[in-house]
């Protein structure tokens, strides 16, 4: 008991070097069932030997200790709070997170963890914009087009349906045919959403490239545009039941429902909607005519099925690109928008300078006004007696001290001789 004292008084004061040593003797005769021991637990040892490897600046060794601790106290949520506040210094902040979840999970009340789940989040958050950022930098030095990459990513998943299965070209004909006959659309619910499971929508959702993907709102709901209103509404509120933070405990769900939300935002907006469904129209009629002008040219549907795919494959890829398109044309757009309004913020400040200079030089004029008219008045006062008096030259004053300085230098002047007859002349 007396080591463990030590330790925290240690721990207290900042000494943690030697709270460490103090903490790990305890641990020692707690081992060896020593009489000295008392009743101390390890978990609580080797929880505040980890915090003390914390301060100290050994995130690994207090690692090892926190998960000792929760080895022994598998239901005790401190211990998970020590295993991710190590994780957290090693910035290991996704395996931080799901410590303080499983922590959370057996002691609910703790404020401790929810805190470290904040903080976790948080510096996931940065991290990843961190990472964007990085990556856009290196884009720009480079010089390369960001869209590039996705692309070939598209192309390549384009190629890789290819390699597994041709499909029938007399089953894409019957799919035209029902298109141009345009029968009402009616979208199977039941049997579309069957195997949807929390886990297996949050990785459609958070995919490789899903940002770029997601840009089509329809695709987030696995939708057709055809569908209704009422369609996305019963899609929006079963995704939100598979994926929402409170009711799924991955730690992706919060990004996840995020882009639930914003395509729902996107379709529930009837102007967002109207330019989504056209879009996806437009680069549908672009594909067919591309493919029937390649006809026209004497290329063979199999050429063209082997290099783009199935008609609704090469639409699939040209809706990608062009969703894509439109979002980095955008945000060139907004860069080139923010420049430009902060150039006018810039020159907003400055003639707002050169205006509140021109202030404060109208405002000090006006308070200084009384002060120039009484310098007028005195100016004026004084000519007046000068008038009164007339130019006369008046000698000035000489101080007694002055006059018996001169009286003497006269003196001797005489003494030493010197002719001063020159000065009869001016009189």
């Amino acid at each position: 008991m007396e080591w463990k004292e030590k330790g925290n008084n240690f721990f207290t004061v900042g000494n943690y070097g030697a709270s460490i040593q103090c903490y790990s003797k305890a641990i020692e005769a707690t081992k060896a069932n020593a009489a000295d021991a008392g009743n101390l637990k390890l978990e609580v040892l080797y929880s505040n030997r980890s915090a003390a490897y914390v301060k100290y600046g050994k995130a690994k060794e207090a690692l090892e200790d926190a998960e000792e601790s929760v080895r022994i106290s598998p239901t005790w949520g401190k211990a998970y709070g020590r295993k991710g506040k190590a994780l957290f210094e090693l910035g290991r902040y996704s395996e931080s997170l799901e410590a303080y979840e499983e922590g959370l999970a057996v002691d609910k009340t703790n404020p401790t963890l929810r805190l470290g789940m904040g903080e976790c989040r948080t510096a996931l958050e940065n991290e990843q914009k961190r990472k964007e950022e990085e990556a856009k930098k290196k884009e720009e030095e480079e010089g390369e087009d960001p869209l590039a990459s996705f692309f070939d990513e598209v192309e390549g998943l384009v190629g890789d349906k290819n390699k597994q299965q041709t499909e029938d070209k007399e089953t894409d004909e019957n799919k035209d045919n029902e298109k141009k006959k345009g029968p009402r659309f009616i979208v199977n619910h039941k049997e579309q959403i069957k195997d949807w499971t929390g886990t297996n929508q949050i990785e459609r959702l958070l995919g490789p490239s899903y940002k770029w993907l997601n840009l089509n709102p329809f695709r987030v709901f696995d939708l057709p545009i055809e569908a209704t209103e009422e369609d996305i509404k019963r899609r929006y509120k079963k995704l939100s039941q598979l994926v929402h933070p409170d009711k799924n405990k991955d730690s992706r769900a919060d990004e996840a429902f995020d882009q639930v939300k914003r395509a729902h935002r996107k379709l529930m907006d009837e102007i967002q909607r109207e330019v989504a469904v056209k879009t996806i129209q437009q680069c549908r009629e672009r594909v067919e005519r591309t493919r029937k002008r390649l006809i026209k040219k004497g290329i063979s549907e199999e050429e063209i099925l082997k290099k783009d795919g199935s008609l609704e494959e090469a639409i699939d890829k040209e809706i990608k690109k062009e969703f894509a398109t439109q979002e980095y044309n955008h945000g060139k757009s907004d860069d080139m928008k923010r420049k430009y309004a902060n150039r006018e913020r810039e020159k907003e400040k400055q003639e707002a300078e050169y205006w509140r200079k021109i202030k404060e030089r109208e405002d000090l004029y006006r308070e200084t006004r009384d002060d120039r008219v009484k310098d007028w008045q005195t100016f004026e006062q004084n000519a007046k007696k000068q008038k009164k008096f007339g130019n006369a030259y008046r000698p000035p004053q000489v101080k007694v001290e002055m006059a018996k300085r001169r009286e003497e230098d006269k003196k001797k002047h005489k003494g030493a001789g010197i002719d001063e007859s020159y000065k009869a002349t001016w009189r």
